[in-house]
């Protein structure tokens, strides 16, 4: 029997496998494949002691983040699963006067926080993106 007599054939002959890194991934031919968009949070605060800045990554893996700090602080990036239970992670930064602290990391969790503690009062501006 011809390929063409197959029930449903016309639906298959639009599906194609598109490489995307290691894996085939189905796709209708006439789409285009196009990455999910990137979720961000953003918060500036002026004269504090202490900042936090939360993203719901939606299970985005990739986290990106930048801090500018105008004194000295801590800076630490928690995690969690529920938006309740927080853990620390390896990625920390402490700094004696203004500067940046821009990094990022593979994060398995859907929840990433941000937290800034000083001893005395600076200005904080912090992006988190995820993707």
């Amino acid at each position: 029997m011809p390929l063409s007599n197959i029930k449903g054939y016309e639906d298959f002959k639009k599906i194609t496998l598109t490489r995307i890194g290691i894996e085939d991934k189905p796709t209708k031919s006439e789409e285009a494949v196009t990455p999910e968009p990137t979720k961000n949070a953003s918060d500036s605060k002026t004269g504090v002691t202490s900042f936090e800045l939360t993203l719901d990554t939606e299970n985005k893996q990739l986290v990106h983040w930048h801090v500018e700090f105008s004194g000295a602080c801590d800076c630490k990036i928690q995690v969690s699963l529920d938006n309740t239970n927080w853990y620390d992670t390896a990625n920390t930064h402490s700094a004696t006067g203004t500067g940046i602290w821009d990094d990022w990391d593979f994060i398995g969790f859907r929840y990433v926080k941000l937290v800034v503690t000083a001893g005395a009062a600076i200005d904080v501006t912090a992006l988190i993106s995820a993707k």
